[in-house]
């Protein structure tokens, strides 16, 4: 997986180490999730709320090296010199859609929430931050390829949903995320990335993001190349490195 990335960011003209790697965990086991927390691979992503809450009392906490030399030291030969960069803080991010009634659960566990796209959604995970004190990380899913079957804030309604939840004093947003179209076309693939890509320039340019809320969240096992050619900052990806489930 690492050296698919590698070769990616090469043929995009862009630096391997501007591009982070997440784990999909989903259906996997802590046993499993702590192998690869043990390599390196310290950023992972819960779809399930459920298996959020089930997990985390038996997963590595947050205390993985940081020193590119400490990384060196205890992946050895598991990871390549130029993929160190993949080698990831340890953190939780929720990735899968969220339903009202999980939200406290989601909010008090991950470190970042990738999927936040309704208004209500948005409220709920504000107003707990606001009750235990707490600034919660949070991505903004766009439905960048307009596919009826994906959730997410059309295109066209980002501005007015940025404006909406500008308020919410507790929330940090840090980017978008889209999840790619399913299709055998390349091309509209790509471009679903490369819309997500624009948008998140001009919002910025407009002031409705922040201008260091870059993070472009997309590109999955099947579409990784796409995505890095149109400037994935954080990738997603389970079956490639796990196996299939």
């Amino acid at each position: 997986m690492n050296e698919r990335i590698v070769e990616a960011a090469h043929k995009a003209s862009r630096a391997p180490a501007d591009i982070t790697l997440l784990l999909a965990t989903k259906t996997r086991t802590p046993e499993v999730i702590n192998e690869a927390i043990r390599l390196g691979y310290g950023l992972i992503g819960e779809n399930r709320a459920q298996e959020l809450v089930e997990k985390a009392p038996f997963l590595i906490p947050a205390s993985m090296p940081t020193s590119n030399k400490e990384i060196a030291d205890i992946t050895q030969q598991s990871i390549s010199a130029e993929a160190i960069s993949y080698v990831t803080p340890r953190e939780t991010h929720f990735i899968g859609a969220l339903q009202g009634n999980k939200v406290n659960e989601v909010t008090k566990l991950a470190d970042c929430i990738q999927s936040v796209d309704r208004l209500r959604i948005a409220r709920r995970i504000h107003q707990y931050a606001l009750d235990n004190h707490l600034q919660k990380r949070i991505l903004i899913q766009v439905n960048s390829s307009l596919d009826p079957n994906k959730q997410g804030v059309l295109p066209d309604e980002l501005p007015q949903f940025l404006e909406d939840i500008a308020s919410f004093s507790t929330l940090k947003i840090e980017g978008l995320m889209t999840i790619g179209l399913q299709t055998e076309d390349e091309k509209l693939i790509r471009q679903g990335f490369a819309d997500l890509r624009i948008l998140s320039e001009k919002m910025r340019t407009q002031g409705l993001l922040p201008a260091d809320a870059t993070t472009l969240s997309m590109g999955m096992s099947g579409d990784l190349e796409l995505a890095i050619l149109e400037g994935s900052t954080l990738l997603r990806v389970g079956s490639d490195i796990f196996g299939a489930r």
